[in-house]
């Protein structure tokens, strides 16, 4: 058997750790979910068929997005908090709910800008 040298030694300890690491990672690190359970709006409003579009886009991907509709904003974080719903993605309305009454709901991000209509009576205010 021919006798190792130092370099190859290194070679072989670096290459010992990282396939260890590797097997560790594969073993302990749990695999992205396949399906999902996604909470919406009505059937007929825009959050809905944005959940739509989403779930194609996942299905490229091998992800199955399963689209629920719902009464809005306020079910879909009740939908959220409950951890026996198995919702984990809901699409609801910035500013709707407090973060403090919501513990389970661990993500937050903004996926498009909403416009907001001020309507008032002319007479509403004294100074123009």
């Amino acid at each position: 058997m021919p006798k190792m040298t130092w370099p190859r030694v290194i070679y072989l300890g670096i290459a010992l750790v990282v396939m260890t690491l590797a097997i560790l990672i594969w073993l302990l690190v749990p695999p992205l979910p396949t399906k999902l359970l996604m909470s919406t709006g009505s059937e007929q409003g825009l959050y809905y068929r944005f959940g739509q579009q989403i779930a194609s886009e996942l299905a490229r991907q091998g992800i199955r997005l399963d689209v629920r509709p719902s009464a809005g904003t306020v079910e879909n974080i009740a939908r959220l908090s409950d951890p026996a719903s198995g919702f984990k993605i809901a699409l609801t309305q910035g500013g709707v709910g407090q973060p403090k009454n919501h513990p389970d709901v661990v993500a937050l991000a903004s996926v498009f800008n909403e416009q907001i209509w001020i309507f008032f009576r002319r007479d509403a205010f004294r100074t123009p």
